[in-house]
């Protein structure tokens, strides 16, 4: 593979054939484990409902303080998968019925890049 360098101050550009170093590099850089991305925004956060379970959700903020501020709080800011008020955010969604403890674990396994 030819690589293109370009000298920004001169504006000279050079072509040379990559190394076998930087080509191996590449190859184990694209061989490297997929890293799970478990911190998102709130919008990708709230696609992890079905528009049922999204529903009740809306409607539990009109009854419930506790869900008001823990969906207030999960809409300030991005949401990690793994913070311990997300997790009992969801466990109260679980006690509530809206979902179920396997939704809970489908949801916070999930990789928002997925």
């Amino acid at each position: 593979m030819v690589v293109r360098q370009i000298n920004v101050i001169t504006g000279t550009v050079t072509n040379r054939d990559q190394t076998a170093s930087e080509i191996k590099a590449i190859e184990d850089y694209a061989k490297l484990p997929k890293v799970k991305r478990d911190t998102g925004t709130f919008r990708e956060f709230m696609e992890l409902f079905t528009d049922a379970e999204k529903s009740a959700i809306i409607e539990l903020t009109q009854t419930s303080v506790d869900i008001k501020l823990w969906y207030d709080q999960a809409l300030a800011g991005d949401v990690f998968l793994g913070h311990a008020k997300v997790d009992a955010g969801l466990s109260a969604l679980v006690s509530l019925t809206i979902i179920t403890a396997e939704r809970k674990a489908a949801i916070i396994a999930s990789d928002f890049d997925a």
